[in-house]
């Protein structure tokens, strides 16, 4: 069970509102309401947690209660009988799940930070499919049906020379999908390969699912991500999951596969795939109609798309909210002005007229923002030796090609007096201090109920702006979770001005 199924078990027995455990724990009943439908996810860290096991124990003493929570955490009668130890164990099976590295978007970091272009098989093997004799429509029973008939439009779709933009939706219960290991390969096998042909694919995703289950089929998708070929949408508000409907369109190659399913039930369900054409244009009109209410879920930019990555940070660095930036070292935002333009002069061939200016303008945001709300930057201090070279500049200096952005000690030095006057000066700037990570190939700027932009830092270079609140929520928590988690001269502010100075003097 995760997190959210077990509080919403611990509430229904006890017979508890959000709004009665909110005032028991001290916490929002709007907050309650997003940890039971999993849109939210807790650290063990979360101080709240304790008191949440303690009411659950005062609140689950008579004997039916006891014998449904020995049975739900499968543990000896013994240790749910008296209230201390009931509160020992409710929290122990609350916090089961909330190891911190196991979270989702520490799998989603990592996935994008080691990801790589595999080189791809030759495209010139075709799928042997023999088309001429390809019936109107054909139906398909059940999970093992529905399979056949997703497997099928995928080989017709491989097997064609001319690139499609298919379209897929599915709110379906995803166990036909993801139960099976040999068909999940095959499947994703598939997809890449439709990819590699020049196929689009946009896709709405379902995010009335837990957050676990939201992340963990984004980082599923992810390679497929990678490549600029899937535009991943999502429908904004809470449907009632009990009618459901899967729709993968592909209209050029006049294929559609469509199913319906009412709660999870997909056991004898017919799947049908149909080839005739006006079929699969209304099919098409019938998904663009539900894309009409949809909202993009991310965006994605590779390398080749600088201008719109500068455009969508603009866009982003305008909004005034609470923000964390984690980066490898210090970033760009925090480099003086002047040493930025030492840096242009320095290169002769380079057109630093733009950058400059829109140095600039960065720093006018920068400094407004500290005006009303925090920033915290989360970086690592890496060891200096002599006659290195540092490069402190990640996270969207790769947009100015032509612009070598390393330090010599000196303009190290430079950089990080800066930021000790900023954190001196600038009671809502902060510097949070981990502990070097070599393998740390990502960085992750993030602005409270706004949105998050996570970008890999090394060719090849890609970016996921993510602005969906539940994700968004989710990214804000890790980090924030993260922090908690470190000691406390990593995080306080005076603790972190000594390190700093001590740092520069080793320089």
């Amino acid at each position: 069970m995760e997190f959210y199924e077990k509080l919403d078990y611990l509430m229904h027995i006890t017979k508890t509102s959000n709004s009665t455990l909110a005032k028991a724990i001290a916490i929002d009943a709007s907050y309650i309401s997003r940890l039971r439908k999993g849109s939210r996810q807790p650290s063990a860290q979360n101080a709240y947690m304790e008191a949440m096991a303690a009411y659950f124990a005062k609140r689950s003493s008579n004997k039916y209660q006891m014998k449904l929570l020995k049975e739900i955490m499968e543990c000896e009668i013994g240790l749910v009988e008296q209230e201390t130890r009931r509160k020992e164990s409710i929290l122990r099976w609350l916090m089961q799940e909330l190891d911190q590295f196991k979270h989702p978007v520490k799998s989603f970091l990592k996935e994008v930070s080691d990801f790589h272009f595999v080189q791809p098989q030759s495209t010139a093997i075709k799928e042997h499919i023999d088309l001429s004799r390809s019936k109107d429509q054909e139906v398909f029973f059940g999970v093992e049906g529905k399979r056949a008939a997703v497997l099928q439009f995928l080989k017709e779709i491989v097997a064609r020379d001319n690139p499609d933009k298919i379209f897929i939706h599915s709110d379906e219960e995803m166990s036909w999908l993801t139960e099976d290991s040999a068909f999940l390969k095959e499947w994703s096998r598939l997809l890449a390969k439709a990819v590699q042909k020049g196929n689009r694919i946009q896709i709405i995703h379902n995010i009335n699912r837990s957050l676990n289950e939201i992340l963990d089929a984004i980082n599923n998708w992810l390679p497929l991500y990678m490549s600029g070929m899937i535009e991943p949408f999502y429908y904004p508000k809470i449907k009632d999951g009990i009618f459901r409907r899967t729709l993968f369109v592909a209209p050029k190659a006049s294929l559609a596969v469509v199913s319906n399913s009412v709660g999870e039930s997909t056991e004898n369900k017919a799947n049908f795939l149909y080839r005739d054409p006006k079929v699969v244009q209304a099919f098409k009109s019938e998904y663009l109609e539900f894309h009409k209410m949809c909202r993009s879920l991310i965006k994605i930019y590779t390398s080749a798309e600088s201008e719109q990555s500068l455009d969508l940070l603009t866009e982003f660095e305008n909004e005034k909210a609470d923000t964390y930036l984690r980066n490898k070292y210090f970033s760009f935002l925090t480099m003086p002005h002047a040493l930025l333009r030492k840096k242009v002069m320095e290169e002769a061939s380079f057109q630093g007229q733009k950058l400059l200016d829109y140095h600039e303008n960065r720093i006018k945001y920068f400094k407004s923002l500290l005006e009303t709300h925090k920033f915290t930057e989360i970086i690592s201090l890496y060891p200096y030796q002599d006659g290195e070279t540092v490069i402190p500049l990640i996270g969207f200096t790769d947009l100015f090609k032509g612009l070598k952005m390393e330090y010599d000690r000196e303009e190290y030095r430079w950089h990080l007096r800066h930021v000790l006057n900023l954190l001196k000066e600038h009671g809502n700037y902060h510097v949070v201090l981990l502990d070097p990570d070599e393998s740390q190939n990502y960085s992750l700027y993030a602005k409270e109920n706004i949105g998050v932009i996570a970008s890999k830092l090394t060719d090849p270079v890609v970016r996921f702006a993510v602005n969906e609140a539940y994700m968004t929520a989710a990214f804000w928590d890790y980090i924030e979770n993260q922090i908690r988690a470190l000691r406390s001269e990593q995080r306080a502010k005076e603790d972190v001005v000594k390190q700093l100075e001590k740092y520069m003097e080793n320089l």
